[in-house]
C-alpha cells in the first residue's frame, strides 16, 4: 500500500465532496463547551470517539491524527479534517470508519512498513507538549509504544522486554534519537539478540537493553 503523506491537490469535484464530508464531521461532533473556536477540541473529540466506539488508546485515533498531520493533541482544525477526508478519498463517516479500520489492520504487515514508519515518526512529534522538547517522558513514550505495537506485530515480543527493561532501570527520559532508532532496532535484531554487536551504532540505552536481556538469558 502506498504512503499517505503526500501532497493533496484541490479543486476537483471529488475534492469538493471530501471537503463537504469533513464539514459534516465537524458539524456532527463540534461541542460548544470547547474553548477552541473554529476547531474541534477535547469535548468534541470525545464525542467522535464515542460515536466510533474508540477509546483514547485505540490506534485508529492516532492514525486519524497522523492522516490529519495534527499539530496539537486534542484539537483538529478544519484544514486538518479536510486532509484526512482527501487522503482517504471519503465523503462520509461510514467510509471514514471503514478506511481507518483497513489501515489499522494493515499496518503490522511487512509490506506496509512505509506507513508504519511514517506513523511512528509522526507520533514522537505529536506526543511532545512543547515545540522545543528534545525527548519524551518515559511514561508518555511507553504509552504511545503500547498504542503503536500490537500483538500481531513481529516486534511485539521485543517491545515487551523493552518495557520491562525501562521499568527495572527506572528510565525517566527517552531521547528522540532513541525513539527513532528503536523502531529500526526491533526490525533487525534476532529474537535472541545474537546478531547485536557492540560496534553497532545504536544509542547507549539500546546497548544497555541488549546487555540487560543477555544477562537474563544466562
Amino acid at each position: 500500500m502506498g504512503g499517505y503523506n503526500q501532497t493533496i491537490s484541490g479543486g476537483t469535484k471529488a475534492d469538493k465532496q471530501y471537503e463537504e464530508g469533513a464539514k459534516q464531521f465537524y458539524a456532527t461532533f463540534k461541542s460548544l463547551s470547547d474553548d477552541t473556536p473554529d476547531k474541534l477540541g477535547p469535548n468534541s473529540i470525545q464525542r467522535f470517539l464515542e460515536a466510533f466506539n474508540y477509546d483514547e488508546t485505540d490506534r485508529r485515533v492516532l492514525i486519524f491524527a497522523w492522516l490529519a498531520n495534527a499539530e496539537i493533541q486534542c484539537e483538529f482544525s478544519m484544514a486538518e479534517l479536510e486532509m484526512v477526508f482527501k487522503k482517504l478519498k471519503v465523503a462520509n463517516m461510514q467510509d471514514l470508519q471503514r478506511n481507518l479500520d483497513r489501515i489499522n489492520n494493515q499496518l503490522d504487515r511487512p509490506e506496509d512498513k512505509v506507513n508504519f514508519d511514517s506513523l511512528y515518526e509522526f507520533t514522537f512529534l505529536f506526543a511532545k507538549t512543547t515545540p522545543n522538547q528534545k525527548g519524551l517522558n518515559a511514561e508518555v513514550a511507553i504509552a504511545y509504544w503500547k498504542i503503536l505495537y500490537k500483538t500481531n506485530n513481529a516486534s511485539y515480543g521485543i517491545v515487551q522486554k523493552w518495557f520491562e527493561f525501562l521499568g527495572d532501570v527506572n528510565q525517566k527520559y527517552i531521547s528522540r534519537d532513541t525513539w527513532n532508532l528503536f523502531n529500526s532496532f526491533t526490525r533487525v535484531i534476532n529474537a535472541d539478540f545474537s546478531n547485536h554487536s557492540s560496534n553497532d551504532s545504536w544509542p547507549v540505552l539500546i546497548d544497555e537493553f541488549v546487555d540487560y536481556v543477555r544477562s537474563k538469558q544466562r
